[in-house]
Order: structure tokens, then C-alpha cells, then sequence
């Protein structure tokens, strides 16, 4: 794997630098004929998309959120689970589109307002492998107010999480642990 190359001063947030070659010096990279990607996305490939919500669900409570409701099978009727966050409910909606890497568009998410109201939430929370599109944004911001509140985890802000999340969540996944430790708990 390549990454394990890359210093740790050469890569922050989720987002890798590749190469043809690069050399870091006083954690200053350079680099020529570079391609930047998220050093995530293979993870989020291996992910199925049942998992997605389970995946969800423990990176919502490892930021603190109370998971109201987990994820199950079957009609969930327009939320993959519910949270509380500092008082406030939120219903979750989970789209799994690494693999097509297609971004969410207001199709994908067309009533989320009728849903929050249905499940009696006060808000919205997108957790998305792939990134939201721009008129699914501009509607969700449109909505916003002080009954509706909305927050989207798309790829690279939850690549932004990632390192600081405990390796635990991260291997009952498919993250290898840092130096390919693995950790059991016997």
C-alpha cells in the first residue's frame, strides 16, 4: 500500500498525495505530476451498503450523538436511523454511492422535510460516501430555519474524522489499523 510511504506531515484531513515522485523535506512535500485523492476511498468502496448504515450509526456515537434508533431491514420509512444530539432529534439518511461515486442529488433525497416531520425530528443529518450535490445543498439551506436544522458528513468530511475515531470502529470495517496492529478483544 502506498500510503504507508507517505510521512505523516505529508498528508492531513483524509487527502493523499500521489505521484510519479515526491520527496518530503522539513514536512514540506514536493511533488510533480501529482494526482490528490481521498486515501479513504477504497475503505469506503469495501464497505457494503448495509454496513454503510451500521458504519453511520457508530461514527454519529463515537461524535456524540445517542442513537435513538439503529438501523434495520426492511421499509424504513425515509430514515436509515434516528439520533439526539443536545436536545434535538435528527432522522439520518444514509446513501451509499462509492463505488458509482455518483454525487446525491435532490432526487436521491426528494422529501426530507416530510420525513423529519413524520418521525418527529427537528432536523436532517446526510451521511454520504460520495458528495452531495450543489441543488440538493441550495434546497436543504433553503429549508433551513429555526424548526429545520440540517447537517451533511459527505466523503471528505468524514475522512476528516477518521484519524481521530478509535481503530476499533475502524477494523470492524476494514480499516487496518496503524503498522497493520489488530487488535481483538479476547
Amino acid at each position: 500500500r502506498w500510503w504507508r510511504f507517505v510521512s505523516r506531515s505529508c498528508w492531513g484531513n483524509g487527502i493523499g498525495v500521489w505521484g510519479m515522485w515526491w520527496s518530503c523535506l522539513n514536512s514540506n512535500c514536493i511533488l510533480n505530476k501529482v494526482i490528490i485523492m481521498n486515501i479513504y476511498d477504497d475503505f469506503f468502496k469495501g464497505i457494503s451498503p448495509e454496513d454503510w448504515e451500521f458504519f453511520a450509526a457508530d461514527f454519529l456515537g463515537a461524535r456524540g450523538c445517542a442513537i435513538e434508533l439503529p438501523p434495520a431491514r426492511g421499509a424504513d420509512g425515509g430514515k436509515d436511523l434516528i439520533v439526539s444530539f443536545r436536545g434535538k432529534r435528527y432522522i439520518v439518511s444514509c446513501k451509499h454511492f462509492a463505488c458509482s461515486g455518483r454525487s446525491v442529488t435532490e432526487r436521491d433525497e426528494a422529501s426530507f422535510l416530510e420525513r423529519t416531520k413524520q418521525h418527529k425530528a427537528d432536523g436532517f443529518i446526510g451521511f454520504y460516501s460520495t458528495l452531495v450535490s450543489q441543488a440538493l445543498q441550495d434546497r436543504l439551506k433553503g429549508c433551513e430555519d429555526n424548526s429545520f436544522e440540517y447537517l451533511i458528513f459527505d466523503k471528505n468530511s468524514i475522512s476528516d474524522y477518521l484519524p481521530n475515531m478509535s481503530c476499533f470502529i475502524l477494523q470492524k470495517y476494514g480499516l487496518p489499523a496503524p503498522n497493520n496492529f489488530y487488535y481483538m478483544n479476547v
